[in-house]
């Protein structure tokens, strides 16, 4: 019986250790698309921004 509970307990690490590892490459991926669509939104509003500069400077 000790030895059921042993082993119970060592898949139910194996099985914790293996969901963090899945949830932390999910999250790393998360990361990787947001840092990509922050870096787009940056070259967008730098663009908008030379242009606006521009505009100001024919005015």
């Amino acid at each position: 019986m000790v030895r059921e509970k042993i082993m119970n307990k060592e898949k139910l690490i194996k099985f914790l250790i293996d969901l963090t590892e899945k949830e932390n490459t999910k999250l790393k991926s998360d990361v990787k698309i947001l840092k990509s669509k922050l870096k787009k939104i940056k070259k967008e509003y730098e663009e908008q921004e030379k242009a606006f500069d521009d505009l100001l400077k024919k005015l």
